[in-house]
């Protein structure tokens, strides 16, 4: 099936990660540099000297935000988010919920 309409499945996808990576792109937080090839359905934020997988897992464990520490890629400083989601929303809460996890993470 997918196969037979590669065509749909390709241009939803793309659409999907081109409308997440608008509200990603509205995410103002100075502290974190966003990271993003047009061709990939993941983004990246970095921020110097910070232990990803601390953060992530503090992150999960007070929001319920899950996203992919760096250090699991052999590097470290950032963490990766799937643009994937159909949902809008739930790209929103989770930004919303990492702003003001931050806030206190790094007083």
């Amino acid at each position: 099936y997918v196969f037979k309409n590669f065509d749909f499945f390709k241009e939803r996808s793309i659409n999907i990660v081109k409308e997440n990576m608008k509200i990603l792109s509205q995410f103002n937080d100075p502290r974190f540099r966003i990271i993003h090839n047009p061709y990939m359905p993941v983004a990246l934020l970095t921020k110097n000297d910070l232990n990803s997988m601390d953060f992530c897992r503090e992150l999960l464990k007070k929001t319920g935000v899950l996203f992919t520490p760096l250090k699991f890629f052999g590097v470290d400083g950032g963490f990766r988010i799937s643009l994937g989601s159909k949902d809008p929303n739930l790209l929103e809460k989770s930004l919303t919920r990492l702003k003001n996890f931050s806030d206190e993470y790094f007083k």
